[in-house]
């Protein structure tokens, strides 16, 4: 473990963003699928985010409680912030490419509303359609 992680913190931080990226990279694969168009990768995107929520709960929850202490341990804050930051730069590619005017605002809005997602699925054990998850980030993005 010291020879590869530094620790057994930075075991924890590397199992931490690994298990979170096993869980974007379909996200991320979809947002930068060139076979497809810009407008049917979000699509599909956000039917994959859905659609794993249950699959990956444990991960989503363990996402969450380390959110909870990010602000009091730098290390995860970085961790967690460069997964969230691939997942914004993949986002906001393919909103470009779809021509949105501004691509990386409606990232962020699309990755807050997944957030707020996240918490309404382990609060609630069910999670918003896919064209409500779109619906909320464009209106989020309108209000801003």
């Amino acid at each position: 473990i010291g020879y590869h992680y530094g620790s057994t913190r930075g075991l924890l931080l590397s199992a931490i963003s690994a298990n979170w990226r096993s869980w974007l990279e379909p996200l991320i694969s979809a947002a930068e699928d060139a076979e497809l168009a810009p407008d049917e990768r979000l699509r599909v995107g956000m039917e994959l985010f859905v659609s794993e929520l249950q699959r990956n709960a444990e991960i989503v929850c363990a996402w969450l409680e380390a959110v909870v202490i990010a602000h009091r341990d730098e290390d995860l804050r970085r961790t967690l912030s460069a997964n969230q930051s691939e997942f914004s730069a993949a986002l906001a590619r393919t909103l470009e490419q779809a021509g949105d005017a501004d691509p990386k605002a409606r990232a962020a809005a699309i990755i807050s509303v997944c957030d707020g997602v996240i918490v309404g699925y382990l609060l609630h054990g069910s999670a918003s359609s896919p064209r409500d998850i779109a619906a909320a980030a464009a209106a989020g993005l309108a209000l801003t």
